[in-house]
């Protein structure tokens, strides 16, 4: 599967183990319809998206554009129906309630497996 983390397209990628949204669910995510080429309410699901990270004081440094061109990377036949997952996770950084103010946030997106 071709996923897009932090900017980067990756193969076969994983999660780190101390990444809170992996430990807590520490983070947001939107499943979006990808259908014939188009992402199907997107804009409607990033605003979604943006006001939840806002809620959780989770900073997010990706416009739509880039959102959208990275789903589009990700999504090798684009005739098709996919679902689309769009995740921000709060990063790394301790555990419990307590959350550091140097934890990065990682944005994840992920496509349809190859």
């Amino acid at each position: 599967m071709t996923v897009w983390i932090n900017g980067d397209f990756v193969e076969n990628a994983t999660v780190a183990g101390t990444d809170r949204g992996f430990t807590l669910g520490d983070g947001v995510f939107a499943t979006a319809c990808f259908d014939n080429g188009v992402v199907e309410y997107f804009t409607a699901h990033m605003a979604r998206l943006r006001k939840s990270l806002a809620v959780l004081h989770i900073p997010f440094v990706y416009d739509d554009t880039d959102i959208h061109s990275a789903i589009m990377g990700c999504i090798s036949d684009t005739t098709q129906t996919h679902a689309v997952r769009i995740t921000v996770s709060r990063g790394s950084g301790g555990a419990g309630f307590g959350v550091s103010r140097y934890a990065k946030p990682n944005g994840y997106g992920a496509g349809k497996p190859n």
